[in-house]
């Protein structure tokens, strides 16, 4: 017999409700889509997709970007939503 996979709470965040946190974008690749935030409060890097980027087109941010995001898991760990740009390059 095979292991049982595990299951994860997934959740849609509202993102009226849920707090915002704030952080330094660590790496995005605009190519791929994806990259990293490194969050102030000082936990665990998270993972940001270009569709969790607030805006219409083409979203993209950049490496040291100050960004606030809500803090979302959808079945593969946490990741930033509603990912916004709130000043300059570090």
């Amino acid at each position: 017999m095979s292991e049982p996979k595990p299951t994860y709470k997934t959740f849609t965040a509202n993102t009226d409700a849920a707090p915002r946190l704030t952080g330094t974008v660590k790496f995005f690749d605009w190519l791929k889509g994806w990259g990293f935030i490194e969050p102030d409060n000082g936990s665990a890097e998270v993972f940001v997709h270009f569709t969790g980027i607030d805006g219409d087109g083409y979203r993209n941010i950049y490496d040291g970007d100050l960004v606030s995001y809500i803090l979302v898991d959808r079945g593969k760990g946490p990741q930033a939503q509603s990912v916004r740009v709130r000043g300059g390059a570090a």
